[in-house]
């Protein structure tokens, strides 16, 4: 299962949010593979390690950056460290959940991915399976408030590759390392 990104803010309390929450720490005591994308990554710190677990990010990331692997898992297999990701967050993971270690980290945001030691849980902040031009349009639609933040989206259009990053490989390896439908509880 794969919870992917959302225009909400994981600091706030929707009413819909405890259901999401409760499903999200089902899914983790089941142990089944789950990979979380921005707000599904920080939704699973939230649903483990409670509302302190994320927070507004000192520095947005929007655009492409660099992303240090400072610990080798499954998911990062056939990727350099550093490697381009395409990032699109205000809020971000600030502290890991019991049983999750840090994977991946950037200039701007401490916890890039997270898994958990024992069971196929990953999460991570990038967006891998952004393409080039859906890295685009997502700068393109933020440009207004990027600029009331004291970016400059001309910039940040400049920093997307002409050819795919290879992030979108975590995507296929997360799928390996959960195994084949069947394998793991269902």
């Amino acid at each position: 299962m794969v919870l992917t990104g959302s225009a909400y803010s994981i600091t706030r309390d929707y009413p819909w949010l405890p259901a999401a929450e409760e499903f999200t720490r089902q899914r983790c005591r089941l142990g089944r593979p789950l990979f979380g994308v921005c707000y599904g990554h920080q939704l699973i710190a939230r649903a483990l390690a409670g509302k302190g677990a994320v927070g507004r990010a000192a520095v947005p990331e929007i655009g492409f950056a660099p992303v240090e692997i400072v610990k080798r898992h499954p998911v990062f297999e056939g990727l350099p460290s550093p490697f381009l990701v395409m990032s699109s967050h205000y809020d971000e993971v600030t502290t890991l959940p019991g049983g999750f270690e840090l994977l991946a980290r950037s200039r701007d945001c401490g916890v890039q991915a997270m898994a958990h030691r024992e069971l196929p849980i990953v999460g991570v902040q990038f967006h891998a399976e952004f393409e080039r031009d859906k890295s685009r349009q997502s700068v393109i639609d933020e440009r207004e408030n990027l600029v009331k933040l004291g970016l400059d989206p001309d910039a940040l259009l400049a920093t997307i590759p002409e050819r795919r990053a290879g992030a979108q490989i975590i995507l296929r390896n997360f799928a390996d390392f959960a195994g084949p439908v069947g394998s793991r509880a269902q």
